[in-house]
């Protein structure tokens, strides 16, 4: 598994700011590598189309001054990789956990996916077990 994108995917599919760019030296913390490991890594999925850069400019209400702020996000290209499904599995049992329902109903809105039996099926195989 390619810990840099699993770090990417983890902060993009988050409920909290997921939507957010993530800067190149929070992805090399998270995934213990150095910054310049991340950068070099982010360069070559970017090239694959599976991440992109973005820029996000805050608004006034946010903060006095007011500075853009930039970061990697991930494309749809990514939402198929072993990496995405791993980290919406993984958001999925923290959200069922903290706000109830089940991993099932997040795994559905994380992943897009409508049927419930091919979400199951397509994490188990990613995951390489079975799920509860």
């Amino acid at each position: 598994m390619n810990q840099i994108l699993y770090a990417l995917c983890r902060h993009c599919v988050g409920i909290m700011d997921g939507w957010r760019p993530f800067p190149a030296w929070a992805v090399a913390q998270q995934a213990d590598v150095s910054l310049y490991a991340a950068r070099k890594e982010l360069k070559r999925l970017k090239q694959e189309g599976i991440v992109d850069t973005i820029s996000e400019k805050p608004s006034v209400d946010d903060c006095e001054c007011v500075v853009p702020y930039h970061g990697w996000t991930i494309t749809r290209k990514a939402y198929d990789t072993e990496e995405y499904i791993a980290a919406a599995n993984k958001e999925a049992e923290i959200c069922a956990e903290c706000f109830g329902s089940t991993k099932e109903d997040y795994l559905r809105a994380f992943l897009g996916r409508d049927s419930m039996d091919q979400i199951v099926k397509e994490t188990e195989q990613m995951l390489g077990k079975e799920i509860s």
